[in-house]
């Protein structure tokens, strides 16, 4: 098994950028990106409306895709992506904490940055969103844990296949991954800057890049090996990122 071990390292060093971009005149603030963002994600009945337009949730696609990795342009809305990118691009550094890993037998190569939603109030109502997308998964409960992430220069991950286990609620509660998920929000990301994701099990064999689109939700079943490779571009490749997890059933599988 190969997965992700966070590793943290709050140090200045290789860092792109040491203060958050300023607003343009004109230019919408991060303060009322926020307000936005919680008004559509707090809103039951928007939430139900846009879900509805959504074919309910993600477990039937999410199943349709057999195993597969399954990519959704737009499936949230333009707006939602719009103020999440705004907030993302002002959080100051220390919010930012690096993950950087040689790599090993449990370990993945890799090093980017990121940063828990449940730590960062503006992005806080985005729990529920994602909870609403996939509450059940083959008649049982989920629990989604999600993150903020960053890619700078020469930022990536190796082969791995997400599979983790995580103690929650107590060491005797432990929830495993089930379903991974990156919302991709950087706009006009190329193909020549690196950042892909790279479906290491495509049908049919080989490997597939997929470069990150804008507003675009990526989703697939764990394990499933993948990667994401080195950024070229001197700018940042923006996301939210995280996983469903199942309550881990004793003496069986994760």
């Amino acid at each position: 098994m190969a997965s992700v071990a966070v590793h943290e390292d709050r140090s200045p060093r290789r860092r792109l950028w040491r203060s958050p971009r300023r607003v343009e005149e004109g230019e919408l603030s991060p303060e009322r990106a926020a307000r936005r963002l919680a008004a559509w994600a707090e809103d039951a009945a928007r939430q139900e409306r846009w879900l509805a337009s959504r074919g309910g949730g993600l477990e039937a696609p999410l199943l349709g895709a057999g195993g597969g990795i399954l990519r959704l342009r737009d499936f949230l809305p333009l707006e939602a992506a719009e103020n999440t990118l705004r907030v993302l691009e002002a959080l100051p550094e220390s919010v930012w904490s690096l993950s950087e890993q040689g790599g090993d037998a449990n370990a993945a190569e890799h090093r980017f940055w990121s940063a828990d939603v449940a730590d960062v109030p503006q992005l806080a109502p985005l729990r529920g969103v994602f909870w609403r997308l996939l509450p059940t998964l083959r008649g049982e409960p989920t629990l989604p844990i999600f993150s903020c992430g960053r890619y700078g220069a020469s930022d990536h991950i190796g082969r791995h296949n997400d599979e983790g286990d995580t103690p929650i609620f107590g060491p005797g509660n432990i929830f495993s991954r089930k379903v991974a998920a990156i919302w991709h929000l950087t706009r006009e990301w190329q193909e020549s800057e690196g950042g892909a994701l790279v479906d290491l099990q495509p049908e049919g064999g080989g490997s597939i890049s997929h470069v990150p689109i804008f507003n675009s939700l990526v989703v697939f079943e764990v394990p499933h090996w993948h990667a994401v490779s080195r950024v070229t571009a001197e700018r940042y490749r923006y996301s939210i990122f995280g996983w469903w997890h199942q309550k881990k059933v004793a003496g069986g599988p994760g």
